[in-house]
């Protein structure tokens, strides 16, 4: 890798096909956690910031794909014209194909040890949502499921995950019983 550039398109490469094409998330990851071992960091930008490494860039494009889907989905739910709805559901099935993958391969990456416990809580919480009183969005609950589904076995295996867990499995719970 001679370039950050080069880094950042790869990287993208490997993002776009792994959410498109959740099935092979977990040899993506696999990828991703032997391309991190052997590619060269590139100095920051700024002034003692931090070196720009290949997990680096990966996380971000996992956080950026994870934050841009409320908005995109915000957009989407504005499209309430007759005419729009075919576009409508063509978007929809898009995010939600999106969604699905990139929480997948987070999932993935977890496994492999890239991303940190801390986001997996972060991520949680958010497709929860932060008011216990509301119920998520539909594609939030199935996009939590798809991820627990992922991630599950792992999170067992640490005590201190499992109870964090059972918290957010008594609150799935109220939400099957929830009208």
């Amino acid at each position: 890798m001679e370039s950050f550039l080069q880094l950042q398109g790869v990287v993208s490469l490997i993002f776009d096909k792994a959410v498109l094409v959740p099935t092979f998330c977990p040899l993506f990851a696999l990828l991703c956690s032997d391309l991190n071992e052997k590619l060269p960091s590139f100095p920051s930008d700024e002034p003692g910031g931090r070196e720009i490494t290949f997990k680096r860039v990966l996380l971000n494009n996992c956080q950026e794909a994870f934050e841009c889907l409320g908005q995109l989905m915000a957009e989407i739910r504005h499209m309430i014209a007759p005419e729009q709805e075919i576009e409508r559901m063509c978007k929809e099935r898009i995010v939600k194909l999106r969604t699905i993958g990139n929480i997948r391969f987070i999932g993935e990456l977890l496994k492999q040890r890239m991303v940190p416990e801390k986001i997996v809580h972060h991520i949680v919480q958010e497709l929860l949502g932060h008011d216990s009183k509301t119920c998520p969005a539909e594609e939030n609950v199935e996009a939590l499921c798809q991820f627990f589904k992922t991630i599950g076995k792992q999170n067992d295996e640490s005590p201190k995950s499992r109870r964090i867990t059972d918290i957010y499995f008594n609150r799935l719970k109220e939400l099957v019983t929830d009208t």
